[in-house]
């Protein structure tokens, strides 16, 4: 006896009482099962929340406490620079270095809550809802494809989560090394402050994992091909990464 297809109908209501991942257990699928986390996304709004603040606290809080005379001395050190490329005067720079605060001082409650909640503000922004946008736009005019904003704020949030775990590896190594400049690119292996340093760093693996982590997105949500994917994701990371290296290449790239 020939089995007979699902209407349209009952396709719509298995799918309407299917058991999608929460967005706690989201964050685990990322890491073990990413076509998994990606899957019912478009049933949810404002999930993307929970990685974007994780990711935020996550990055903003060790500079603010164990990191916190490392960023001090950083400061210093580009302030230093920018007078020698005669960006600021050594009036200016003095002037600056005294509004500092001393790195073995412990930030209080104000000092420690604002920069994590102007922080947080600033990074939903920009890594965020700047993104979602671009991945929006180049959906709908280079894949002709129709994708919520929500939705692709979800693929977002989610596919940025290894930015926190390489910060959980990163810091015990800064604090190891008693330097910032920790990376888990080529560039670990040639040191330095060269361009070709600055560009072996692009090639950072949480980066690169992020990126694949996108395409897996789009590939579950939007049911594109995985060319379709890279077609969209990679030339917007190129144009970043151009900009990121022309910044670090400015007289004021010493301050990153």
């Amino acid at each position: 006896m020939e089995s007979i297809p699902p209407s349209a109908g009952e396709s719509s209501e298995r799918r309407a009482n299917a058991v999608f991942p929460s967005p706690a257990q989201r964050l685990l699928l990322i890491l073990l099962r990413p076509t998994q986390a990606f899957r019912g996304l478009d049933r949810e709004r404002l999930s993307w929340l929970l990685p974007a603040v994780l990711v935020a606290v996550v990055t903003i809080l060790p500079s603010q406490t164990l990191l916190r005379p490392l960023y001090i001395e950083h400061q210093q050190q580009a302030l230093e620079t920018y007078v020698a490329r005669g960006i600021l005067t050594p009036e200016q720079a003095h002037e600056m270095m005294r509004q500092l605060p001393e790195p073995q001082t412990p930030p209080g409650a104000g000092g420690l809550v604002l920069p994590l909640f102007a922080g947080t503000l600033a990074q939903i922004v920009l890594r965020y809802l700047l993104p979602a946008a671009l991945l929006l736009g180049g959906a709908a005019f280079v894949l002709e494809v129709r994708v919520r904003f929500g939705t692709m704020l979800g693929i977002v949030g989610f596919a940025s989560l290894p930015a926190a775990l390489r910060e959980l590896l990163r810091l015990p190594l800064a604090l190891a090394t008693d330097r910032l400049t920790v990376t888990f690119s080529p560039a670990a292996f040639t040191g330095g402050d060269s361009f070709g340093s600055h560009a072996l760093g692009l090639l950072d693996i949480f980066d690169l994992w992020i990126l694949g982590l996108l395409m897996v997105g789009l590939m579950r949500v939007a049911n594109v091909t995985l060319g379709k994917a890279a077609l969209l994701v990679l030339p917007l990371w190129g144009v970043y990464s151009l900009m990121k290296l022309g910044l670090r290449a400015s007289p004021f790239g010493a301050g990153l």
